[in-house]
């Protein structure tokens, strides 16, 4: 009986959800907005000049000047500064055209600008993506784009995606998944209030074809690899990328989309087919939701006016959810995205540890590493959405002049320079996150108590998980009355097993490991 109340409850809940959601004028017309966006960067950005301009200056001032090829470079730079064209170095090649180096690097920047114009080709001007609009494969177009970006020396490739605006371009392609459309809510004739039957369900709500699954993946690969700074150097274009990032809408509303396809409570009420996806399509749905989560925690990481704009997103398009929601997580309503976060991660933890404890091991070797590889994706999935709780409630962005003023009024955010870290901790606290992250912490140091070796996907994957789960819980200790309900919730002696797991790895003293701490805790 409890099984079937809670499949109902999140069946209620994520109905609500998705037709809130989904059908928000907001997120209807955000792809139009992006390509607004685009097109009016573009026209601010008229004083240019082209790559055959700057050779062409080149090769003649080095002729008439009889400079040598780096006098020709500086002077050609000097004498376009003077007609107030500036920054070529952000997005033309300016090393000597007739060079070995030069010609190489020409030859790559017309590539990769090839690969943008194609990318450019899949979006309608409606802002909707289009798969059949070009004969050229998709997938392979995202693989090289994400190829360029993600080598060792990607700072050219990726001031041109700037500078191009193509970042614009990549997130009209979040459209490549598009968002289901919902039947009409009855309404009662007598009372007035929306009812509930067989006909107001999801219109279309289907697995993705292989297609969408393929190229999305790749998608969120390239967003999230512009995103993510990994040194020092690429720094400042890679901020330039994520103050232009402004699909928070669309982001949010993706991450709530798979989560339903998902289907933790297994009924599969929500879609249109009611045949079982494939496993296929199922892992599919797993390294989606988590990319989606991911892509969330690179976009929000350092930047205070996208963490704003991401929180945000569910308290702009709608103020209450209609459908019954438990007492435990009242405040869930219309509140933010932090409720979606909070609520999603709740129902991750309890679909892993119903499964963890009802599944016996099958005799079927492929049986088997269909429900280990099951375990692994939900385990990532809990690591996923435990870093992003610790960036949205960690104040990291030290910027000392802020964003671009045109950009930063593309977003929602009226924090400036002002940490929304507080509001965040304090609103995870209301929806009870912390007991959930003592959970999982605990699940996840019992991973690694299970004799597993460094080097084994369960070790790997506990190992990851709890630096999450703890990373999230210290950044939720803000004030006294927080401290004192982690404290209540057993977060101490989860601390000290942890800190003793640690000990008795580096020591060989077969005293030291005796006990069965973890073991005491659980019973």
């Amino acid at each position: 009986r409890l099984s079937i109340l809670f499949s109902l409850l999140m069946n209620n809940f994520f109905s609500s959800l998705y037709k809130k959601l989904f059908e928000s004028p907001q997120t209807q017309k955000q792809n139009k907005q992006i390509l607004s966006y685009k097109m009016n960067n573009s026209s601010s950005n008229d004083s240019k000049i082209s790559q055959e301009t700057f050779d062409e200056t080149v090769l003649e001032n080095e002729e008439i000047f009889e400079l040598n090829p780096q006098e020709a470079i500086t002077e050609t730079i000097s004498q376009f500064r003077q007609q107030g064209i500036k920054n070529l170095e952000s997005y033309l090649v300016i090393s000597h055209p007739t060079s070995e180096n030069g010609q190489e690097e020409r030859s790559e920047r017309k590539k990769f600008t090839s690969l943008l114009e194609s990318l450019d080709s899949f979006v309608m001007k409606d802002g909707k993506v289009s798969l059949e609009s070009s004969s050229n494969d998709i997938v392979t177009i995202l693989n090289q784009v994400y190829d360029y970006c993600s080598q060792k020396d990607a700072i050219p490739f990726l001031t041109l995606l700037y500078s191009t605006n193509s970042i614009y371009t990549l997130m009209s392609l979040l459209a490549i998944i598009p968002l289901p459309a919902t039947t009409s809510t009855a309404t009662s004739s007598t009372t007035g209030s929306a009812c509930t039957n067989d006909n107001d369900k999801l219109e279309i709500i289907s697995m993705p074809t292989q297609v969408q699954q393929s190229s999305f993946i790749v998608l969120l690969k390239i967003l999230s690899t512009i995103l993510t700074t990994k040194n020092q150097s690429e720094k400042e274009i890679k901020m330039k990328l994520k103050d232009s990032f402004l699909a928070m809408e669309r982001l949010v509303s993706l991450i709530a989309y798979f989560t339903i396809l998902l289907d933790l409570d297994n009924n599969h009420n929500h879609l249109k087919s009611q045949s079982l996806p494939s496993k296929e399509d199922i892992q599919s749905t797993y390294a989606i939701l988590c990319q989606l989560v991911s892509l969330a925690t690179a976009a929000c990481k350092n930047s205070e006016q996208n963490k704003v704009a991401f929180v945000r997103v569910l308290r702009n398009q709608y103020s209450t959810l209609t459908t019954f929601i438990p007492n435990y997580y009242e405040n869930l309503k219309g509140k933010s995205t932090i409720g979606l976060i909070s609520f999603t991660l709740f129902m991750i933890f309890k679909y892993y540890d119903s499964r963890n404890n009802n599944i016996e091991k099958s005799h079927d070797a492929a049986d088997n590493d269909n429900k280990r590889k099951e375990k692994a994706m939900l385990l990532s999935l809990m690591k996923a959405y435990c870093e992003l709780i610790t960036v949205l409630c960690r104040f990291d962005d030290f910027r000392s002049s802020p964003p671009d003023a045109a950009t930063a009024a593309q977003t929602d955010s009226s924090y400036g320079g002002v940490s929304s870290a507080h509001d965040h901790v304090l609103e995870f606290h209301r929806h009870g996150v912390a007991q959930t992250l003592y959970n999982i912490t605990l699940l996840s140091l019992h991973l690694d108590h299970n004799n597993n070796t460094e080097g084994d996907d369960d070790y790997d994957d506990s190992f990851g998980l709890a630096a999450a789960v703890l990373s999230a819980t210290r950044v939720m200790a803000i004030n006294d009355e927080i401290v004192q309900g982690l404290v209540a919730v057993g977060v101490l002696k989860c601390v000290k097993l942890a800190l003793d797991m640690g000990l008795s790895h580096d020591d060989d003293d077969d005293e030291n490991k005796k006990g069965g701490g973890l073991e005491k805790m659980l019973d």
